[in-house]
């Protein structure tokens, strides 16, 4: 099957030249930001001498009036509000998985020591982040190790 050009239509910008927004001077209780700067190396052969001027420059800042407002994406949480479901999930899976680490063969374990050890990684980590109160952080770690141990056909 012989296809043609695809064909993509482009709307055209929503936001307006920036020479219709107005603008305001700040207000004299805002400091306008001094851009940091690493101090830079002095030659031997020509020293550097500071700008004659060190003033800081004044930031324009644009009117709100024509900003669009913020869409609402939902609200953040700090992971504190963490269902019990997952909490019980996650230590079934913790448990399950030092399980089937702690009943490797020696053969298994010296064809795929790196596979083993990042798995004893993963799991210590989590246990870390268990003990920390951080479940989802904890059940990450987790299944990573399960994945790397389903890999290895334990």
């Amino acid at each position: 099957v012989v296809m043609g050009p695809i064909m993509v239509s482009v709307p055209p910008p929503t936001h307006r030249d920036l020479s219709e927004i107005a603008i305001a001077d700040t207000p004299a209780s805002v400091p306008s930001p001094e851009p940091t700067r690493r101090p830079a190396r002095q030659s031997r052969r020509n020293p550097i001498t500071p700008p004659a001027s060190t003033a800081p420059q004044t930031a324009a800042v644009a009117s709100t009036a024509n900003i669009p407002p913020a869409i609402a994406l939902g609200e953040l949480s700090a992971g504190s509000e963490v269902s019990n479901g997952l909490r019980q999930q996650t230590a079934d899976l913790l448990k399950s998985q030092q399980q089937r680490l702690d009943s490797v063969s020696r053969s298994t374990f010296t064809a795929h020591p790196t596979e083993i050890a990042q798995a004893k990684a993963f799991l210590q980590r989590a246990n870390t982040s268990w003990n920390a109160s951080d479940y989802e952080g904890a059940h990450t770690l987790a299944v990573k190790a399960k994945v790397l141990l389903d890999d290895l056909k334990l």
